[in-house]
């Protein structure tokens, strides 16, 4: 049977052979010895810098998987109930078919930034390749005696067309449009809140016992949003004003969705009575999304 793999005594044997034989020679001042621990730590730091840059990079992905897989466990919540109490209300039917809009189109943005996190590796590879090229060139112009592209240049950077070259004010709708798509964006922010929040409402969920627990939950998670916020954002302004944004749309969402979807009377949504129905728990699960989805990555 072959020997078993011990990997302590792998480890042991080489920092003893570092420490015991190739320290020495370095100190001594040998100067393959110091070739080899150069080699060593170069290939050391560029390893460090890649594993961060995939750590970043897998940050991101496993973001939006998480956010795939909430969008459809609350899909999967809603259009079951749905399908069950369609036709029940005026109100309720006209929520379930805004809700039915609301998650086509969130799983589309959840697709498209899924998409583009995934390529950001070919991305990256490609931003860096043209850096090396335009250095390449830079080299080239200056040892033929040329003048050395310079940032903003006409070797750096292409002359910007004019309106009537770039298609005008066409182009610029297209572009809001593509920004809207982006999975940080308020239309983002806004359909994941609807379609969460029905996903909550339809499920099992226990709400607080009584208003008081529910206000306790409340400031606690406003509290803990802000530390996020805090922590998370390099701009504390700008993430300030997504979590008041996100505050007010799921705020009103909830009340909005618990009158339609469940037919909770007004007049307990806009009163502390709110904070003991299910519509705090919807607030929260989609509060929680807005935050996490807001971060840059």
């Amino acid at each position: 049977m072959p020997a078993e793999l011990d990997l302590n005594a792998m480890l042991y044997q080489a920092a003893s052979y570092a420490l015991q034989e190739v320290m020495p020679k370095a100190i001594e001042g040998d100067v393959s010895t110091l070739v080899l621990v150069l080699m060593c730590a170069i290939t050391i730091f560029i390893g460090l810098i890649l594993l961060v840059a995939v750590a970043a990079w897998f940050a991101g992905l496993s973001k939006r998987i998480l956010l795939i897989a909430v969008l459809a466990a609350s899909a999967v919540f809603f259009l079951a109930s749905f399908a069950e109490t369609a036709g029940a209300s005026a109100w309720s039917m006209a929520a379930g078919i805004f809700g039915i809009a609301c998650t086509l189109l969130s799983f589309a943005i959840a697709a498209i930034s899924f998409k583009e996190q995934f390529d950001v590796a070919r991305s990256m590879k490609v931003a860096l390749l043209k850096k090396q090229m335009l250095q390449a060139a830079a080299a080239t112009m200056e040892s033929k005696g040329g003048e050395k592209p310079e940032p903003g240049s006409r070797f750096a950077a292409a002359k910007p067309l004019s309106k009537q070259q770039s298609g005008g004010t066409g182009e610029g709708f297209l572009k809001k449009i593509r920004v809207q798509l982006r999975d940080n964006s308020e239309l983002a922010l806004f359909c994941y809140a609807v379609v969460v929040q029905l996903g909550v409402l339809s499920g099992i969920i226990i709400a607080a016992p009584d208003e008081l627990w529910g206000t306790v939950l409340f400031v606690l998670l406003i509290a803990c949003g802000i530390i996020f916020v805090k922590s998370s954002f390099t701009d504390f302004l700008n993430g300030m004003r997504r979590f008041l944004l996100a505050l007010a749309i799921c705020a009103v969402l909830s009340m909005a969705l618990s009158m339609a979807w469940l037919g909770l009377p007004s007049e307990q949504m806009l009163s502390i009575a709110y904070f003991k129905t299910r519509a705090l728990a919807a607030f929260a699960a989609a509060f929680a999304i807005a935050l996490l989805m807001g971060t840059k990555d």
